[in-house]
């Protein structure tokens, strides 16, 4: 299987790079990015075969179909401003679809795209992160063990291995998108929007 990882050269890219070259169904890594010194570095260090670097721009839609085309998957880890058109370009290639999450907004939006992923036969899991992702599943886990639940309260939180140094966990952009956007809760059976860190919680 060929696995597209957009975003390959990227914090995140890589981690999913590495993910992938262990994986013994996966014969094919192709690591694209805008930085193409980058996404060679990372297919370097892989140290497998099959790992190959590309030179890609997410918005060039003709130029992102023909690199999807005949993939079994695109991992998108690029910024989650195109998740849109990274979908449309797989819906055109017939390949299925894998993000790591967008706002909610974003995210609405994605939804919209389901009944087409659908006709078209393909999948498409918006959302595989840490969080949302790996959190909701965990979440999911363990509210099977209790008869109810009242409510999840999610925490995401990061140790870099750089010591002292500043350290991003993920994209600059998507946290300050983050606590500066108002966000939306699911409160009183709909969602709202509230003030950005407007609201106080007792740990």
């Amino acid at each position: 299987m060929r696995i597209v990882v957009l975003g390959g050269a990227g914090i995140i890219g890589r981690a999913i790079a590495r993910d992938l070259a262990d994986d013994r169904e996966v014969k094919e890594i192709v690591l694209a990015d805008l930085d193409l010194d980058g996404a060679r570095k990372v297919a370097e260090g892989l140290g497998r075969t099959g790992a190959t670097a590309v030179k890609a721009d997410v918005t060039d839609h003709a130029g992102l179909v023909a690199l999807l085309r005949g993939a079994g998957a695109v991992i998108n880890s690029v910024q989650y401003y195109f998740n849109l058109p990274v979908m449309r370009a797989c819906l055109e290639a017939k390949t299925h679809y894998i993000d790591l999450g967008g706002l909610f907004h974003t995210t609405r939006k994605q939804l919209e795209l389901h009944n087409d992923f659908r006709k078209a036969g393909l999948l498409a899991v918006l959302g595989l992160g840490s969080c949302p992702g790996i959190a909701n599943v965990q979440a999911r886990a363990v509210a099977d063990t209790f008869d109810g639940v009242e409510s999840v309260r999610i925490y995401n939180g990061a140790t870099p291995d750089m010591g002292d140094s500043l350290a991003w966990a993920y994209s600059i952009q998507t946290i300050f998108d983050e606590i500066t956007q108002p966000p939306v809760v699911y409160r009183d059976g709909r969602f709202q929007e509230t003030a950005p860190l407007g609201e106080e919680e007792l740990f």
